[in-house]
């Protein structure tokens, strides 16, 4: 399927959180991904310092290594659905510059037809 799946199993803070959403980054730089699913189900909400490091920071460097759109399917429990939608908001998942595209997902099922879909909809025909 061709896309990068995450999965943190245990919560995490700081300098972990950081140094595992910069890994994977350098990772999806070697092998060009641009589509990724976060399963945060088992890490929840990360501190505000690090959500605010997340959408700040990590969010806009994206575009400075991948040449395509990328695209981040983020799988929640229902109590961290419910604080990205009140806490967060969708409007700043989208407010990301460039080609950075956000969605966040309960149902795993979901989360992958919708990478899926964008896979097919950024797809390049094959010359003849």
């Amino acid at each position: 399927m061709q896309i990068l799946f995450l999965r943190w199993s245990n919560q995490v803070q700081g300098n972990l959180l950081r140094d595992g959403y910069t890994e994977a980054l350098a990772f999806a730089h070697e092998v060009d991904a641009h589509f990724w699913m976060f399963d945060l189900r088992g890490r929840g909400p990360a501190s505000a310092q690090d959500e605010a490091w997340i959408l700040d920071e990590f969010f806009p460097s994206i575009g400075a290594g991948l040449a395509e759109p990328t695209y981040f399917a983020y799988l929640l429990s229902p109590k961290h659905h419910a604080h990205i939608h009140n806490v967060v908001g969708l409007a700043r998942l989208a407010a990301n510059k460039g080609g950075t595209h956000i969605q966040v997902f309960m149902s795993e099922s979901e989360a992958v037809k919708w990478l899926l879909e964008k896979k097919g909809e950024t797809a390049v025909p094959e010359k003849s």
